[in-house]
């Protein structure tokens, strides 16, 4: 409203402007000097521009004021067409005045709210109740056939079977399409057909107690007070003691996993691995307890730790087997020259052609029965009772193909280090070996598939002998003795007694004290 009043406004101004007489404009005297005939001129270019400036402006105000109009003409039709709609009732638009609305621009001070819209409210159709008993045949179908319905399938992604339901990512949902006839078959599927179902009853939602999944619930893990968060995970970031056993036994089965199934995977199979053995460990406290254990979630912090242990168990493996590597083949430490040239000779020798894979290097015959094979599982996997192969033994029966090629790039990595002839000990990295362990395992896939009962047989016998060195007295379960001539023996004892009275058993103790 305050544009639009200082646009009248300056139209009125302009209108006196444009209204005075010449005798009211000053005319300077004929007899000024010429010095005032030139300031005059320039007060009236000055007063032209000004002119000119002022009608631009008012060209713009009438603008603005049609827009205004305009605004307001729509405003007030959909005002009436309101009250039109309102009261039921459509008379014709009557021609509004352009004074009346020049009034309702300059000197209206609010808005009048607009009535709310009645929306006609349509009928909906009539309902018609069928009778489902006469037109689904029910007693075709059971009501517990569900029951019959296969399950999903689990698959442990390569672990072994007893972990399979602790694998978070190896649920496998059956998503097959109905047959193309479902709509034919007669029975609860009739429904389809734009009809109504009958009620459900409570013995119909109930769930059978061997299909209910219960999710426990997860318990946040606490750190310790004080944490610097910036430094890199440990055990004792946390302060639960729980927390604490169950990851070092998350940490154990991971390390197994990247000894076992691959030593160097991927950030996704890393990833899935620590998953599968935190779940892994916390069954197998249920196990170990009457009730069963709390469930604590699995933090980004705890993964990290347990990630972590896969780049170390490599380098911790390093240590023993380059031992091994020096007693087995014969390597010298020592300043000696001839000491040095047969230490070079003979680390280019078992390097060509890969001929430490073999139990004759120089002959290159025996592939993987290497007598260093036995030696590193000795001292790494099988050392005692206590050790990885012996509490993880499901990952190593048999001693798969992994292992072996870890096997062999380690002690590869050990045999470079006497290239030069001096001992120079060299950090166990991925980046350096991974293109031997690739060429190790292809030959392994390769050697494999030439017979695959005989290699199995081979590796099963590399499992016994590292079982045995590391204590364990029979690796097989315990086979039942009473049988053949001892069976008939216990038989006839317990010929003639009912084993309810003492006086047999004191019979034959009499017996045995006369003799």
């Amino acid at each position: 409203m305050l544009l639009v009043t200082t646009a009248t406004q300056v139209i009125n101004s302009d209108e006196d402007e444009d209204g005075l007489d010449e005798e009211d404009i000053v005319q300077p005297p004929e007899s000024s000097s010429r010095r005032k005939k030139k300031a005059s001129e320039k007060v009236k270019s000055a007063d032209k521009e000004n002119l000119e400036k002022a009608e631009q402006a008012l060209l713009k105000a009438k603008k603005r004021l049609e827009n205004v109009k305009k605004a307001q003409g729509k405003q007030t039709q959909a005002k009436k067409h309101c009250n039109q709609v309102s009261s039921g009732s459509e008379e014709p638009d009557e021609p509004e005045s352009e004074d009346e609305d020049e009034d309702n621009i300059l000197f209206s001070s609010s808005t009048k709210p607009l009535r709310p819209m009645v929306i006609p409210q349509t009928q909906t159709p009539e309902l018609r109740r069928i009778d489902l008993r006469k037109e689904i045949p029910t007693s075709q179908v059971s009501r517990r056939a569900f029951l019959n319905m296969p399950s999903a399938t689990l698959s442990s992604a390569g672990l072994t079977p007893s972990h399979a339901t602790a694998t978070p990512f190896a649920l496998d949902e059956d998503h097959s399409e109905p047959p193309s006839d479902l709509h034919n078959q007669p029975g609860p599927t009739s429904f389809l057909h734009n009809k109504r179902p009958r009620s459900l009853s409570s013995t119909d939602t109930e769930t059978p107690p061997h299909l209910k999944k219960s999710k426990p619930q997860l318990l946040k893990v606490a750190l310790r007070p004080g944490l610097v968060l910036t430094k890199p995970p440990t055990l004792t970031d946390f302060s639960d003691a729980t927390v604490q056993a169950l990851l070092l036994r998350a940490i154990r089965e991971y390390e197994v996993l990247i000894c076992s199934k691959g030593a160097f995977p991927s950030l996704a199979i890393r990833v899935q691995w620590a998953q599968t053995c935190w779940v892994n460990a916390q069954n197998d406290a249920d196990k170990d307890e009457e009730k069963s254990a709390p469930r604590y979630d699995f933090t980004d912090r705890m993964l990290r730790l347990v990630k972590a242990r896969g780049s170390r168990i490599r380098g911790d493996l390093l240590e023993p087997v380059r031992a091994q590597v020096m007693a087995c083949y014969g390597f010298r430490e020592g300043g000696k020259a001839r000491d040095v040239r047969n230490n070079a000779k003979k680390a280019a020798s078992l390097v060509e052609a890969n001929s430490f894979h073999y139990k004759d290097p120089k002959t290159q015959t025996g592939y993987c029965q290497s007598p260093i094979i036995d030696c590193v599982l000795a001292t790494t996997w099988f050392k005692d009772l206590t050790s990885p192969g012996i509490v993880f033994k499901h990952y190593f029966d048999p001693i798969s193909l992994d292992t072996l090629a870890l096997m062999f790039t380690l002690v590869r990595s050990c045999i470079d280090e006497w290239s030069t002839g001096k001992h120079i000990p060299t950090a166990f990295s991925e980046k350096a070996v991974l293109d031997n362990h690739k060429v190790f395992r292809a030959d392994l896939d390769e050697w494999h598939t030439l017979n695959v009962a005989v290699t199995t047989n081979k590796r099963k016998k590399m499992f016994n002998r590292a079982c045995k060195n590391a204590g364990v007295v029979d690796v097989n379960a315990a086979k039942p003795q009473l049988t053949g001539e001892a069976k008939e023996r216990a038989r006839k004892e317990l010929e003639g007694h009912t084993g309810e009275t003492d006086s047999e058993d004191e019979g034959e103790d009499g017996e045995d004290e006369d003799d």
